[in-house]
């Protein structure tokens, strides 16, 4: 692994109190392995990235498609009583900011610029009776017949938002039990949404085969490349 020098000042680049995250959760050893666990954190991350992509777009185009249709309008988030507070506030953040960055607030930036916050929001129990029984069948055509309840989705959702907000803020993953069950269930999203977009998800999926390689076999890696830090150039006067 590299000499402590580099370690000191990869800690200093990282911060104490977030590399230490990692020996809270059980790492045996000194610095170099937690640096292995930081460093197979963001690859797990970086595995999960591109179907948490396929699994949002896919989503909010469906959505979009289906309530537009329903309520005979692009602008249906704009219908009174939709949406409540969180919704409703949600719309109004993504057209200030649309205003803010001098781009016209048309339905399709303002659908691209929600969060996904408001996205899982969409199905919660306020959308029972109102948003969900006009669109589910056209936003989830391959959602089998006995799970086709807005609780099926929400449920779903608030799942992935967990996993998604943790990765985005660049916090710990790698310690879950059921990283592979989580991925998993991200794909089968996708599928209820679009088979498409499933099917293309799972063709540049790269998680399958870190995840099932391990940490040990990624270590190996990380130490060879890590054998050859180029050291800090001198900043001392010269010759």
């Amino acid at each position: 692994m590299p000499n402590q020098d580099f370690i000191r000042r990869f800690r200093q680049s990282v911060s104490n109190e977030r590399l230490d995250k990692y020996r809270q959760r059980g790492v045996v050893g000194g610095d170099e392995n937690l640096i292995v666990h930081y460093a197979w954190n963001i690859s797990l991350s970086e595995g999960l990235y591109p179907l948490l992509q396929c699994m949002e777009v896919a989503l909010r185009n469906a959505v979009h498609v289906a309530a537009a249709a329903a309520y005979g309008t692009p602008l249906w988030f704009d219908v009174p009583g939709l949406l409540d507070a969180i919704g409703c506030d949600g719309v109004a953040k993504a057209r200030a900011d649309l205003v803010a960055s001098g781009k016209p607030a048309t339905a399709d930036r303002i659908i691209a610029e929600l969060s996904f916050g408001f996205w899982t929001a969409v199905f919660n129990r306020y959308q029972e009776q109102r948003l969900w029984p006009k669109i589910y069948r056209q936003a989830f055509p391959g959602l089998p017949k006995p799970l086709r309840r807005r609780r099926t989705i929400a449920d779903r959702l608030n799942e992935v938002r967990k996993l998604r907000n943790r990765i985005f803020h660049h916090e710990p993953i790698w310690y879950f039990n059921d990283l592979r069950g989580k991925h998993d269930r991200i794909l089968e999203l996708t599928g209820w949404i679009s088979p498409a977009m499933a099917e293309f998800a799972e063709a540049i999926d790269r998680f399958p085969s870190l995840y099932d390689a391990g940490m040990p076999a990624f270590q190996v890696d990380l130490e060879r490349k890590l054998h050859h830090v180029v050291p800090p150039p001198n900043r001392g006067k010269g010759c």
